[in-house]
């Protein structure tokens, strides 16, 4: 017999089988399995690779009264860092200092931060992007790290935020957005997809014996993004998309 903690996993998976097949369908359904699978036989990840244009931007949500939406001070991160329900550290605090990173949020009226998302210039370590070290061109941003509190979610915030972050980062000559969303979190590629992301490849990461190998497209089939490093020694600590 199945023990109690055994017996809620179960329950948790066929939970998450029901919501994925009344969600998204037969097919989403099937991809998920199969990549529950492949994950636990052969450590399998594939993230899917999204692009973004700026003059290809849908109209979203609009931005609601209720939230302020704007780039977010190291002091501010260090602030929000002493409560760990917003997930995030002093480390990112130094990542704005360092001129590179930069955290768009959307504030409720209280002060709260409801939702955030990261976004970098020139380069992006691997433990940010499925283990493969990036290297941007001129005029690309990062999206990395996206976080919606459970209190607003439901608000459609992620996808009002990523619009409203690139459009602020034209200031600085960025242009377009790449990130990577899990390729079975059908809930995040289709925020993006009523952004206007469009998918323009796959990094694909496994491991059966020995160290991690990963596999990404060359820069001029990605609009010259540049993966790096083809056969890991680490695992994957973080995916873009959660």
């Amino acid at each position: 017999m199945l023990c109690s903690t055994e017996m809620a996993s179960v329950v948790q998976w066929l939970d998450r089988i029901r919501h994925t097949w009344r969600a998204f369908g037969t097919r989403a359904t099937a991809l998920f399995l199969c990549d529950r699978i492949l994950a636990r036989t052969i450590h399998l990840d594939v993230e899917t690779i999204v692009w973004l244009d700026e003059n290809a931007v849908r109209s979203g949500p609009e931005q609601a009264p209720a939230f302020e939406f704007r780039f977010l001070s190291a002091e501010e991160v260090e602030s929000f860092a002493r409560c760990p329900e917003y997930n995030l550290t002093l480390d990112h605090a130094e990542r704005i200092r360092r001129g590179r990173d930069f955290c768009y949020a959307a504030l409720a009226q209280d002060g709260r931060l409801a939702a955030y998302g990261w976004y970098a210039i020139e380069q992006i370590e691997g433990e940010h992007c499925a283990g493969a070290d990036l290297q941007l061109p001129d005029g690309v941003a990062y999206m990395y790290k996206g976080f919606t509190h459970p209190d607003f979610r439901g608000a459609r915030l992620h996808g009002a935020a990523m619009g409203g972050a690139l459009r602020e980062l034209g200031t600085l000559g960025v242009t377009s957005l790449i990130s990577i969303v899990h390729w079975a979190n059908h809930a995040s590629l289709r925020s993006c997809r009523r952004l206007g992301y469009v998918p323009i490849g796959h990094v694909v990461t496994w491991k059966v014996r020995g160290p991690r190998h990963i596999h990404a497209p060359k820069p001029d089939r990605v609009h010259g993004a540049r993966f790096g490093g083809y056969c890991l020694t680490t695992p994957v600590r973080e995916r873009a998309h959660a």
